[in-house]
């Protein structure tokens, strides 16, 4: 799939969720957006058809649908994941967490070196 394919189709925009912006495509190319008000909306209307959807990756792992399929855009930029913890965690297993992904981006070469 390729933003230039999904350009022919309309595309739903979820106003609370920082998903994507009809900025992807050339001005001269944009396809026609409808805008939905969360992000349970925006799955229902692209599992009834009525639109398509384009977002980062790590939507297919924390909002499954059994109506939706995730296919990867080949030609779309990577999009910036950030790790943010609280100065003061409430939750014991934070650190373990933080440290644990820490290690896995750096194994895998996806880990800043600022970030390190």
């Amino acid at each position: 799939m390729t933003l230039a394919e999904l350009g022919a189709e309309t595309v739903a925009l979820c106003a609370t969720a920082a998903t994507t912006t009809a900025e992807l495509w050339p001005a001269a190319q944009r396809p026609p957006t409808v805008t939905v008000p969360g992000v349970d909306e925006w799955l229902t209307t692209i599992a009834t058809g009525a639109a398509v959807g384009v977002t980062a990756e790590g939507t297919m792992h924390q909002h499954p649908h059994a109506a939706v399929r995730y296919l990867p855009v080949r030609d779309a930029d990577p999009v910036t994941v950030r790790l943010a913890w609280p100065a003061r965690s409430s939750h014991p297993a934070t650190d373990t967490f933080r440290r644990y992904t820490v290690r896995h981006l750096a194994q895998s070469g996806r880990l800043a070196p600022a970030d390190a």
